[in-house]
């Protein structure tokens, strides 16, 4: 959650958290997202170990994924992946487009233990992570 900048955590547990803080690092400067949440909404910043000014700051859900998703976008050096799939109207409808930013390169970045094998291409299933991964390593 506090990486991806989006919740998918269930309703009762966001209720459960206060407050969190969660450190990484990216580029080998330690940052840090702290945050209060209140009522299941997050408020908080993201901000460097090392003096300096608030890197993001953020005022419930919505501006918490825009926030993380335009901070980790630009400090990883990523662009958004265009998207397009059938219309559901047939061939003669122009295509559903879309956009996927962080939350989508996040989640190609989380490989459970029964996942490891999809990472030897045994698998179809699950394709955008796996795409993503091989974006991310340039792997064929």
């Amino acid at each position: 959650m506090c990486l991806r900048g989006r919740n998918n955590l269930q309703r009762d547990v966001r209720h459960w958290l206060r407050d969190v803080r969660v450190g990484f690092e990216l580029d080998g400067e330690p940052l840090w997202v702290e945050m209060a949440v209140r009522a299941g909404s997050p408020h908080g910043h993201v901000v460097s170990a090392r003096p300096g000014p608030v890197l993001v700051a953020f005022e419930g859900l919505g501006d918490f994924e825009e926030g993380m998703d335009a901070f980790m976008m630009e400090r990883l050096g990523l662009e958004p992946l265009r998207t397009a799939q059938a219309s559901p109207g047939g061939p003669d409808e122009p295509p559903i487009t879309g956009e996927l930013s962080w939350p989508s390169y996040a989640s190609a970045l989380h490989i459970s233990r029964s996942g490891l094998w999809a990472l030897l291409g045994s698998d179809t299933r699950h394709g955008l992570p796996i795409r993503l991964l091989e974006l991310i390593l340039s792997a064929p």
